[in-house]
């Protein structure tokens, strides 16, 4: 059985509001991750938490098309009494990419990072 898996996810550069990009994960410097096999996103939670009052939107991309995998960032600090995980999610075979949307400034503009933990490594 294989262990569950954590990597983190930056935005790359400051972001413009309302614009997406996609994260870059931190541990191989890219901005998708191929699974060839079957795996399970167990939960995403910001690490740490982004400015105060800004909002940020997050969705999972399969293929280039969005997935209804989505959260903001309200909702994922891990400082919020009764968070609940986002998992557990299946996910099957494919090109992935983390997508991210400031959708909300509050104290102003800021690359955030994000922690995923998946049930198995990635390809």
């Amino acid at each position: 059985m294989a262990l569950p898996v954590q990597r983190t996810y930056t935005i790359p550069a400051v972001p413009v509001l309302n614009v997406p990009q996609f994260m870059t994960d931190n541990q191989t410097g890219q901005n998708n991750f191929l699974i060839l096999t079957p795996n399970v996103l167990q939960d995403f939670t910001m690490n740490p938490d982004g400015g105060a009052g800004a909002v940020y939107d997050f969705q999972l991309v399969k293929n280039g098309n969005g997935t209804p995998v989505r959260a903001s960032s309200p909702a994922m600090s891990p400082t919020t009494q009764g968070r609940v995980p986002i998992g557990n999610v299946s996910l099957s075979a494919g090109n992935y990419q983390w997508q991210v949307t400031q959708s909300v400034v509050g104290a102003g503009l800021a690359v955030v990072t994000v922690l995923a933990r998946y049930a198995s490594p990635l390809n």
